[in-house]
């Protein structure tokens, strides 16, 4: 039996008018927005406590005595304003830069990664979750699933349905 050969992987090519290529402005412009950003939201359990590690959108939060708290910071455009107080959390939630990532793992350099460490207690549960949640489900709604859910396997199943059902992309 002849086995098929995996096919060969092409490098994707753009074409651009050449009138394009030789304005260097918009040149350097298509290039920024051809990389690849990713965000970066870690967690290792140690003998001494949880150390985190945020870059990005994705968030942690801690659920300890039947309340919710955001352990990390938003890197984007709107959560800088919402932190300065120019936009609320609802125009946020609709603002047309709300995926505009002020800090992100780019492959390209040096980045700063906001590193913590959070002491555990009996009872805390640590949630990890990208934009496609925080995004389009409210923290009251996270609250209320944690505070109704026992399992991890049902808490995500229902985070992962109130996402859906609010529209998520992802």
């Amino acid at each position: 039996m002849t086995e098929t050969p995996a096919p060969r992987r092409r490098p994707l090519l753009v074409l651009l008018p050449l009138s394009l290529l030789l304005n260097w402005r918009l040149a350097m412009l298509l290039i920024l927005l051809c990389v690849i950003f990713s965000a970066l939201t870690a967690l290792v359990l140690r003998a001494h406590g949880y150390t985190l590690a945020h870059v990005g959108d994705s968030r942690i939060y801690l659920w300890r005595d039947g309340q919710l708290r955001l352990i990390t910071h938003d890197h984007s455009w709107v959560a800088d304003q919402v932190r300065s107080g120019v936009l609320s959390e609802a125009a946020a939630r609709q603002h047309p830069w709300r995926n505009v990532v002020t800090r992100a793992l780019d492959g390209a350099g040096d980045v700063v990664v906001d590193v913590a460490t959070l002491r555990p207690e009996t009872g805390d549960r640590l949630l990890l979750c990208s934009d496609g949640l925080s995004g389009v489900v409210t923290d009251d709604r996270i609250a209320g699933v944690l505070s109704t859910h026992e399992t991890p396997e049902s808490v995500c199943e229902a985070l992962v349905a109130a996402a859906n059902a609010a529209g998520g992309p992802d």
